[in-house]
């Protein structure tokens, strides 16, 4: 039963009902939350495969060091984008080496009712 699996399985038997019919679309909340370090690289190189035969997934996560595994992010403020581009883009334009001190400039530069 599934019930009685560990959490990295759980995950992997969710993620492979998500991809049994292959969705040109895949939807993943935080989909490595709680999982070990070894597993969460497998899910992070499959997502790419995937990405790569043509899935668009859209990945949604709190954890900075995940974000980094994403081509293209949105930062989203109270359901608004407020910037988007890669990870070097965005750190680039917020001046800083680092995602979520990036994330911070756009929360505290985003003007009300738009993204940039």
């Amino acid at each position: 039963m599934v019930v009685e699996l560990s959490g990295g399985l759980k995950q992997r038997t969710s993620l492979g009902c998500a991809l049994l019919h292959r969705p040109p679309l895949l939807l993943l909340d935080e989909p490595t939350i709680g999982l070990d370090p070894r597993l969460r690289l497998q899910f992070w190189d499959y997502f790419r495969v995937q990405a790569a035969s043509g899935t668009t997934i859209l990945i949604t996560t709190h954890i900075y060091e995940e974000a980094r595994n994403c081509t293209r992010l949105g930062l989203l403020r109270e359901g608004e984008l407020i910037a988007q581009g890669s990870a070097g883009e965005l750190q680039r334009e917020a001046g800083t080496d680092d995602l979520e001190r990036a994330f911070l400039y756009f929360m505290n530069h985003a003007v009300s009712g738009g993204g940039r």
